[in-house]
């Protein structure tokens, strides 16, 4: 089985390779349970001329398809994020009791 790396440097990516290794271990052990499968050779084996082929027709990405994500310069960052702040409440607390005073 040949196998290319390709690095997961978001957090999206990162659930896709646990979301694949979750499916590996819960299909693969499966599949083996029910075809009996209890030794490492027949293990090999079934991954080399079944289990692969079937996984990789499910789950493969086509590299080649185009990318569709979005330039950050399409949109306006400033009406998407917030900003925060941090605010100590008794500061807060005393800027509201000098104003009730003040009134007063």
């Amino acid at each position: 089985m040949e196998v290319d790396v390709i690095y997961a440097k978001s957090p999206q990516a990162k659930g896709r390779v646990e979301n694949r290794n979750r499916t590996l271990q819960d299909r693969l052990v499966k599949a083996m349970r029910q075809r009996g499968i209890s030794t490492i050779a027949d293990a090999n084996e079934y991954l080399r001329n079944e289990f692969s082929e079937e996984y990789n027709r499910k789950f493969a990405v086509n590299l080649e398809a185009p990318d569709v994500h979005k330039l950050v310069a399409e949109y306006l960052l400033e009406e998407i994020f917030c900003y925060k702040t941090t605010q100590h409440p008794i500061e807060y607390l005393s800027k509201i009791f000098s104003l009730i005073d003040f009134l007063h």
